[in-house]
């Protein structure tokens, strides 16, 4: 039993290396919004990715962008599956933008729920197909509330 505790811990490290690896690709498409204050905002689909490893690539790229900044992250990890994050920096909680509160209509779209804290989320969904429409609504609301 331990070894197999050994190797799903080695493979679930190498699934998080791979997301931030992923991840690192993506910071550079990060783009600006907001008026009074500049926020950087990275909003991807990580293809297949789980849930956990999309944790990952989410907290890493908060940390690359730096404050303030927000991520939205979804992936397919399987043909009935969708993952999403949100990620936000203290600088956008502090705007009144709370991850829960953005990830739950994106959540609806893809079939499913999910919540969290204010400046981070997590939620499923069993409709694949409607992740990018989903991640483009999300895209929509952010930078509306952003450009108050």
């Amino acid at each position: 039993m331990g070894e197999l505790r050994a190797a799903r811990n080695e493979v679930s490290a190498a699934r998080a290396k791979a997301a931030i690896y992923k991840a690192s690709a993506v910071a550079n498409r990060a783009f600006t919004v907001g008026t009074s204050k500049k926020i950087r905002m990275v909003v991807e689909c990580m293809e297949d990715i789980d849930a956990d490893s999309l944790k990952s690539a989410a907290e890493y790229l908060v940390d690359f962008l730096q404050d303030p900044a927000a991520v939205i992250l979804g992936s397919c990890p399987s043909e009935e599956k969708v993952s999403l994050v949100v990620a936000l920096t203290p600088g956008v909680v502090d705007l009144g933008i709370k991850a829960g509160e953005i990830i739950k209509p994106i959540a609806k779209l893809c079939g499913g729920g999910g919540g969290g804290r204010p400046n981070f989320a997590q939620a499923g969904g069993k409709k694949p197909e409607n992740l990018v429409g989903a991640l483009e609504e999300a895209r929509k609301d952010i930078t509306r509330q952003l450009e108050k």
